[in-house]
């Protein structure tokens, strides 16, 4: 059985690792309609659902809704959004089976490192390409932005919550080094605050009074010198992003027109539309500007009515009482938990987290990690 379950992680790691790659750099062969998707949601079905209960433990039950709730509005709405929902159908429910799957894996006697070290080298090779694809790129635009690095930001968490400190900095610098490559100011900010609070909960809740101040200067050391060292390896882009950050006066790249336009679909909206939505897709579909709403907020109030978005809330809410329950514990697992509540709360409100089903899965394999790691703290403690 350890061996079936070691075959079947090595499996899913192959299949995470092609899912969020073909969504960082989209090709004509889209992995949606490949014969992985089905064998790998059965194959994960049948192991969660032999592996015992638990499936509404209190922790993993907002997030789990929400997953069902936007998969039922597909289905409803997959009459009217056929492209969208042809592979939402099997790519939707990869969150809620992810949610699990650490917890499930570990609870069976998976060996904790085995998972560590295969995040690692699916982080690792995500950054390879990520680089790669960069790199040949830059020479067709030069000014061209990439969304890509936010799938880096996301996967992040996940190796956050390996307790071991040089492993977190690791991460968090070759994280930043891709963010600012990205010449995203949303995912930048987002990092940068992010990145406070990971810094400042880690000083608060594992640093001793006496190191405090050595390791403050550390810290600023070492963030003066990835700054320089940025700057060398961005070369012309680092005036590009410069300038980014200097010409906030461009109503954030068009965002005003974008929320207006959002808005004035949710005013048209029956109550029908306005309880369950339009559907996955549904701003895309019928906003003027033929782009989605850059807000997970108006994006869910639009394609899933106000019970998909008060179910977003929810969980946000449910996130923040968590972190602020960790900090008061003085948890390992505050610091991150604090950085990746901070990172999608603002992505969610200038960009799109829970939107994308690739980057909701990465955000559940999180979450179903944490509250894995949360639960062994404590009973270690007792």
């Amino acid at each position: 059985m350890q061996s079936l379950r070691f075959v079947l992680f090595i499996f899913l790691l192959i299949g995470l690792f092609y899912l969020e790659a073909s969504r960082m750099f989209v090709v004509e062969t889209s992995i949606h309609f490949s014969i992985l998707y089905p064998i790998g949601v059965f194959l994960c079905s049948l192991f969660i659902v032999k592996s015992g209960s638990g499936f509404l433990d209190r922790n993993n039950r907002g997030i789990l809704l929400l997953v069902v709730w936007l998969y039922i509005i597909t289905l409803l709405h997959s009459a009217f959004t056929p492209l969208p929902a042809k592979y939402y159908y099997v790519t939707l429910i990869l969150p809620s089976i992810c949610l699990y799957l650490p917890q499930k894996l570990l609870n069976s006697n998976f060996n904790q490192k085995y998972f560590d070290r295969g995040n690692i080298i699916v982080f690792a090779l995500l950054l390879f390409y990520y680089f790669y694809n960069y790199q040949n790129n830059i020479f067709i635009d030069i000014d061209s932005q990439n969304n890509s690095a936010y799938t880096v930001l996301f996967f992040a968490p996940i190796l956050l919550c390996i307790n071991n400190k040089y492993i977190r900095y690791i991460v968090l610098f070759l994280t930043g080094i891709a963010l600012l490559f990205s010449l995203k100011r949303s995912g930048i900010a987002a990092f940068a605050l992010g990145l406070v609070a990971f810094l400042y909960f880690t000083i608060k809740t594992s640093i001793t009074q006496k190191n405090k101040f050595i390791y403050l200067i550390i810290i600023c050391i070492c963030l003066y010198s990835s700054l320089a060292l940025s700057q060398n390896i961005l070369g012309d882009r680092s005036d590009l992003l410069s300038n980014r950050f200097t010409q906030l006066g461009d109503s954030g790249s068009g965002r005003d027109e974008i929320y207006k336009a959002t808005w004035k679909l949710i005013g048209e909206n029956g109550i029908m539309d306005f309880v369950i939505g339009h559907g996955y897709g549904g701003v895309l579909k019928n906003s003027p500007l033929a782009c989605s709403a850059h807000n997970d907020y108006l994006e869910f109030l639009y394609d899933y009515g106000v019970i998909g978005l008060a179910l977003l809330f929810s969980f946000m809410l449910k996130f923040g009482r968590l972190v602020i329950g960790l900090i008061r514990k003085k948890s390992n697992y505050a610091a991150p938990a604090a950085f990746t509540f901070v990172v999608v709360l603002i992505n969610s409100c200038f960009s799109h987290v829970f939107y994308y089903e690739w980057y909701l899965l990465l955000i559940a394999i999180f979450w179903g990690y944490l509250n894995w790691n949360i639960k062994k703290e404590s009973v270690d403690g007792q």
